[in-house]
């Protein structure tokens, strides 16, 4: 009896000589991520940090924007798949909402992020004296009171008894001096200074100035 040989048939009718054909390798689709997701709370003087990476991309092109297109004012670093914006130190500048773009073949992902600033908490006030100050007759004498947290607010001084300052106020950028030349024994009072930023109000005061012969 002469012999015979048997082909398999594969589902769809064609001969497979007895091979099968490996699964190709999946690729994954070309994604945007960023971290922190969604928003992100920032105090004044902090060290923010924006994550832009990619998926399905070895060596992607970033950009980054505001979205009303104010400058950055940070700094942009992409190495590989992953591009980060730092704001450092965060200001006030930086309440905003930024659109991260990257471009592979073609093909561009955007992906944004809103950046909120929190100051309430952070705004302090600060006098450079003790609470309690002996000064001279004749002799000249500054109060200087000074914010952390804000970097222009508005300053006012007042005596505790309402009486005349009788001395000059110069305010420039977060400082305030009170000066009294020569001091004089109207000077002799309690003296408080206010801070005003983005409707948050601070207050601090020197217990009392002794005014001595």
């Amino acid at each position: 009896m002469r012999g015979f040989y048997v082909h398999s048939q594969n589902k769809c009718g064609g001969c497979s000589n007895g091979y099968q054909k490996a699964p190709l390798p999946l690729s994954k689709a070309f994604e945007i991520e960023i971290t922190p997701e969604d928003n992100v709370a920032a105090q004044i003087g902090d060290k923010l940090e924006l994550t832009c990476s990619t998926i399905g991309c070895e060596s992607p092109s970033f950009s980054w924007r505001s979205q009303l297109d104010k400058p950055l004012d940070g700094s942009v670093n992409s190495k590989g798949s992953r591009s980060i914006l730092t704001m450092d130190p965060v200001g006030f500048g930086n309440d905003n909402e930024y659109l991260c773009s990257a471009f592979c073949d073609n093909v561009k992902k955007e992906k944004s992020i809103i950046v909120l600033m929190f100051t309430l908490k952070l705004l302090k006030l600060r006098l450079h004296l003790e609470d309690n100050v002996a000064a001279q007759i004749g002799d000249k004498l500054e109060l200087t009171c000074s914010t952390i947290g804000c970097e222009s607010p508005s300053f006012s001084w007042r005596s505790q008894l309402d009486k005349p300052l009788d001395g000059s106020v110069n305010s420039k950028g977060n400082r305030s001096i009170l000066t009294m030349d020569p001091v004089g024994f109207g000077n002799d009072n309690e003296y408080l200074c206010s801070a005003f930023c983005d409707n948050v109000k601070k207050r601090k005061k020197h217990h009392c100035i002794d005014v001595l012969l």
